[in-house]
């Protein structure tokens, strides 16, 4: 989706819930590498970034985001990546792509996206890789976390728009209707996109097309005019607000 909305080239190394030590590791097993690499945009990451053909760089680490730091060594993997990716191109802008947890998280969903960022994502992951690349330039963060729970805010504080009322439509469902509480839907995913687009480019996705295509060609279900202005309204209410973004304070605001 994000592609479609900026027209920029891109590749991709993935896994499902991979720390960032086994991208790092060769040796180390990334679960789901087969099904989540099998398409045209695939390109090892170390070999992508020492190529020098990418001028931005976005990873993330694995939730849950306590484990990889307790057991993972997150911090100490952070720093490798972003160190690699300035020894190939020191002008390179690097970003964490902070995520979410499940919807059934026994500390609260909420809860966690409010106060992850501070306590994880920024206060250990971000703070400990600095700490040890000091003249390095920053890394800035895609808060998705803190972009979805102000958007179930506004949602669950209102009476819903386009039939969107709660936390749980922006997640997938099963062939039988069952809930899954992590993986996010077409509705969750333009979120999401548009949350890193507005990072990236430093502009706000106000005005965005909403009607994209999946992966696999096929038409994402597209949010209703009303709740696709609230979307792009949230996301960049949200990103302009926090110095970790990178945005200025002169960010071009699309019409």
């Amino acid at each position: 989706m994000l592609a479609q909305l900026a027209e920029h080239s891109h590749a991709s190394q993935l896994g499902w819930g991979t720390p960032l030590r086994a991208h790092w590791n060769a040796d180390e097993p990334i679960q789901g590498f087969e099904t989540e690499n099998a398409h045209a945009h695939y390109r090892d990451a170390k070999e992508a970034l020492s190529s020098g053909d990418f001028d931005a760089f976005v990873l993330t680490e694995m939730v849950e985001i306590e484990a990889a730091i307790a057991h993972f060594d997150a911090p100490l993997y952070l720093e490798k990546w972003v160190a690699a990716a300035r020894d190939a191109n020191p002008d390179i802008r690097i970003f964490l792509y902070e995520t979410w947890h499940e919807l059934t998280d026994p500390q609260g969903w909420m809860y966690r996206l409010d106060t992850d960022p501070a306590k994880y994502w920024e206060g250990v992951l971000l703070a400990r890789t600095m700490a040890e690349l000091p003249d390095a330039s920053p890394v800035y963060v895609i808060p998705a976390g803190r972009v979805m729970a102000e958007f179930v805010r506004r949602i669950e504080d209102s009476e819903g728009v386009d039939g969107v009322t709660s936390r749980k439509d922006l997640f997938a469902r099963a062939e039988d209707g069952a809930l899954d509480p992590i993986h996010i839907n077409d509705l969750g995913a333009y979120l999401v996109a548009i949350t890193h687009f507005a990072v990236l480019y430093q502009r706000s996705p106000v005005g965005l097309p909403a009607e994209l295509l999946r992966a696999d060609g096929m038409a994402a279900t597209a949010p209703g005019p009303d709740l696709a202005r609230l979307m792009q309204q949230t996301v960049w209410d949200v990103v302009s607000s926090l110095p970790v973004t990178g945005i200025p304070q002169n960010a071009v605001v699309l019409q």
